[in-house]
């Protein structure tokens, strides 16, 4: 059909062509579909994939990229009905298990299995997987056939490019497997890992594991490590280290910083270090790190992680609403120590979680005697020449939200009011190059 459009400007009409073509969603382009899911979750993509055929492969990509392995198969209640019920569509299915990318092995409920048949199939439907975490259970009362089986899977993670080995609450460790998994595995992280004494492997004893150098380029040291630090502080595994991110949450974990930093100083080139919510000054007591020379490190990250810490005086009074922050002394443990001729880039993230009620105006005030911290960032700074590109992000999470409160306006305010104090308190640091600005929230 075509319909002329009339000119005011004496110029010839325009046929307009009004196209009749029907689309379906047969012409949508691959693209467009993984877009339009990725932006889906949970019961929406569940009721995508069943719009059309063309939605269910990238929905199941999605809904089946991480997935949580527990005793629940094994279990006679509701929960293991579902999770044999979700087993039966990964055997009938084959393909979803080359879907899932992370996979978590809750144990504590295996530990007292002897033959836990369905548990160790499902393990062989999942032919992709990139990052596993072994999770709460004492290794050695699991049995023998479980043990061979959890590493055994474990180890085309181990030797896959960018694979991810986390061992979280994991308790009575033998140092042998410990070994096995350290020295393969290229990005490890430890959270609340007890390795026991023992003797390793005899070719490790002989010497023989010592010519073939770590694999291991990333390690997380997150609450609570590992708790007997002997195996770990050797070159044996961090002679290849490179990146570095420790959680400080007492003492222990600053010791463990330093011996694994002077043990894998020549190679480490980023460092992480990140202080947790409300960690009062007296878990760390008197101690500070020892001079630490890191010759390769380019990048250093400190993280703090804080909270609203209002009085309940102030809460009653939202205008002068007052809140205390204290946790940046914790730089002054370990940035005086750290030496670092390459050192370019240092920088401070403050994420923290605010209440919905704290509005501006508000009022920031910065940890008392400040001035050695300030002294020390801007010495840093000047160490450099120029060079050092140091930075302050600030990023906000509001808690409680309620539709109608301003959110945006409410971040922004605080934010002023944290960066005027941060300015007001680093005055010295602030001359010498440092910048503050707001950082997106991930």
């Amino acid at each position: 059909m075509v319909v002329g459009s009339k000119s005011g400007h004496g110029l010839p009409s325009v046929p307009l062509f009004l196209s009749t073509t029907t689309h379906t969603m047969d012409d949508l382009p691959v693209e467009l579909l993984a877009l339009i899911v990725s932006f889906a979750s949970g019961q929406d993509l569940k009721a995508l994939s069943l719009v059309s055929s063309r939605f269910t492969e990238h929905c199941q990509r999605r809904l089946y990229a991480s997935l949580t392995i527990s005793g629940d198969l094994v279990a006679n209640n509701s929960a293991g009905m579902l999770a044999r019920r979700l087993y039966e569509a990964f055997r009938q299915f084959s393909h979803l298990g080359g879907y899932v990318h992370n996979c978590t092995l809750h144990l504590r409920d295996m530990e007292t299995v002897d033959n836990p048949l369905a548990f160790l199939a499902m393990l062989r439907l999942l032919s992709s997987v990139r990052s596993v975490k072994v999770y709460d259970v004492v290794w050695r009362r699991l049995s023998e056939t479980l043990r061979t089986a959890v590493v055994e899977f474990m180890e085309p993670v181990l030797h896959r490019r960018g694979g991810q080995v986390a061992l979280d609450h994991i308790d009575d460790l033998p140092i042998d497997v410990f070994d096995h998994i350290a020295r393969r595995a290229t990005h490890l992280v430890l959270r609340q890992v007890q390795v026991t004494e023992g003797d390793l492997p005899a070719h490790v004893a002989d010497g023989e594991a010592d010519a073939s150098p770590s694999l291991l380029k990333t390690l997380v040291l997150q609450r609570g490590g590992i708790h007997s630090a002997s195996p770990l502080t050797s070159t044996r595994y961090l002679g290849s280290l490179e990146t570095l991110e420790a959680l400080l949450d007492g003492k222990d974990q600053l010791k463990l910083l330093e011996d694994i930093a002077h043990c894998a100083s020549p190679t480490v080139r980023q460092l992480t270090i990140k202080i947790p919510v409300h960690i009062p000054m007296s878990e760390f007591a008197s101690s500070t790190l020892g001079l630490i020379f890191l010759p390769s490190v380019e990048i250093v990250h400190y993280g703090f992680m804080l909270a609203d810490r209002r009085s309940t005086s102030s809460r009653l009074n939202l205008s002068t609403g007052t809140v205390y922050v204290h946790q940046l002394q914790v730089i002054l443990r370990t940035l005086p120590s750290l030496i670092t001729p390459r050192l370019r880039r240092l920088h401070i993230h403050i994420d923290m979680d605010i209440g919905a009620d704290l509005a501006p105006p508000v009022e920031y005030v910065l940890s008392t005697n400040l001035a050695e911290f300030d002294n020390t960032l801007a010495s840093r700074i000047h160490a450099g020449s120029g060079r050092i590109r140091a930075d302050i992000g600030v990023s906000f999470h509001v808690l409680g939200a309620l539709a109608g409160d301003n959110v945006a306006g409410i971040i922004e305010g605080n934010y002023l009011a944290l960066r005027a104090a941060l300015e007001h308190g680093l005055s010295s640091s602030i001359e010498a190059g440092l910048q503050i600005f707001a950082q997106d929230q991930d």
